[in-house]
């Protein structure tokens, strides 16, 4: 059971992981973002919708990736050159009310998307910013948030180099 004292998670020093980043380096990465995009009437103040679409969405986290710092690989199939390794793993639409001190409450509406895959490292200084302020739209809301990870054959590379440094002291 969490409490005040022991919450039931823990928290690691995020330094380290900022240093490690290297062009062409590989990492899993898991992103809920707010895919959006403008649109314009001649004479009114442009809007934000939401990319409702798979194929949208998708395409406005690869357009996104080089600016961010990582590239998402094509998967290696030559007969379907435009899939990449990255899933979206669910699209939700959130709906609530926002208060603005005495003002009547104004409607929020946010769909969100939960990416998944691997990503490649591009520009680590881009990629540093982008972990440490997000990505997108929404950020007040829980969307931008780009979390990685080492992926399994790194892990397992260094755990090896891990085990024969234990061994051979």
């Amino acid at each position: 059971m969490a409490t005040p004292d022991d919450p039931g998670w823990d928290t690691r020093p995020y330094l380290p992981l900022l240093e490690r980043l290297r062009p062409g380096a590989r990492l899993y990465f898991r992103l809920t973002a707010n895919p959006t995009y403008s649109t314009f009437n001649r004479g009114t103040r442009g809007t934000r919708t939401a990319h409702t679409t798979p194929t949208h969405q998708l395409r406005w986290l690869l357009d996104r990736a080089p600016a961010a710092g990582f590239i998402i690989p094509a998967l290696p199939h030559p007969e379907q050159p435009e899939h990449h390794q990255v899933n979206v793993l669910a699209a939700r639409r959130l709906d609530f009310p926002r208060r603005h001190g005495d003002r009547r409450p104004a409607h929020v509406r946010i769909h969100t998307v939960t990416y998944e895959g691997h990503l490649e490292i591009t520009d680590p200084t881009a990629l540093h910013r982008t972990l440490t302020h997000g990505l997108g739209r929404a950020k007040s809301y829980g969307c931008g948030l780009l979390t990685v990870a080492p992926t399994r054959a790194d892990r397992e590379a260094r755990d090896s180099i891990q085990r024969r440094e234990e061994a051979h002291p």
